[in-house]
């Protein structure tokens, strides 16, 4: 209809013709006893668990369990991505991922604004991990206090308690946040970091495995350039001196 509608997925729900949310604000709910992969091929369209079709749905919304969004070329969700409320009492905790692993061209990924969001995706939340196409992809972090970026692996590692895979460039937001870039010895960029203006930004970078790091001392206010320390070569910007 022209209205709101809201599908929810019951356990052992068989539908041949799938879910056509028509006109307005529509929103598809899938269960929450066992995890499911979305797969979004159009404008709030794609399919459910590889089954069932959906369109014109502006908005999906997880389970307890595990949920992977993935936006595929040509895919884009209007409204919002909700990884759902995971089960607390889990053994082990649900991992919610949007992903845009099926992409050949860069995405964009940005946790600064009042929600979250990202390429062809208008706003997301509860999501655990990330996931950056084969190009050249940006992640741009929150804008709140302090914001400790932990690299781990090659374009890898945490933000905040959420995971990225496969982003090249680091962002932190102007005015709002400082941002620490951690680089553990195994974590490496391809891209670049880039602490933003207005805050105070700074880089370490671990020489070995279980060892000290070096913290990098800046030349002045936002300084720019490339760091070359225990075998890394870094490309940096809006990073301040430390002393």
């Amino acid at each position: 209809g022209s209205g709101a509608d809201s599908f929810r997925l019951q356990v052992g729900a068989v539908l041949t013709g799938g879910v056509d949310g028509g006109a307005g604000s529509d929103g598809l709910v899938a269960s929450d006893s066992q995890a499911h992969a979305w797969t979004i091929t159009g404008a709030d369209a794609g399919t459910l668990d590889g089954s069932l079709a959906f369109a014109s749905i502006e908005n999906l919304l997880g389970g307890k369990l595990d949920d992977t969004f993935v936006i595929a070329a040509g895919g884009s969700i209007s409204g919002a991505i909700g990884g759902g409320v995971d089960d607390a009492q889990a053994a082990v905790p649900a991992v919610d991922t949007l992903s845009f692993a099926g992409r050949s061209t860069a995405v964009g990924v940005n946790l600064s604004g009042d929600a979250a969001s990202a390429t062809d995706v208008a706003a997301f939340e509860n999501i655990e991990a990330l996931v950056g196409s084969s190009a050249a992809d940006t992640l741009t972090g929150p804008a709140a206090g302090r914001v400790t970026w932990t690299v781990s692996g090659a374009n890898s590692g945490d933000v905040g308690g959420l995971k990225f895979i496969g982003f090249e460039s680091l962002v932190g937001a102007d005015l709002k946040a400082s941002d620490l870039f951690v680089f553990e010895a195994a974590g490496s960029l391809s891209g670049s970091v880039a602490g933003g203006s207005g805050t105070y930004d700074s880089i370490s970078v671990q020489a070995v495995a279980g060892g000290d790091y070096t913290v990098f001392n800046a030349a002045g206010v936002d300084a720019a350039g490339a760091l070359a320390v225990h075998g890394k070569t870094l490309v940096y910007s809006g990073i301040e001196r430390q002393d």
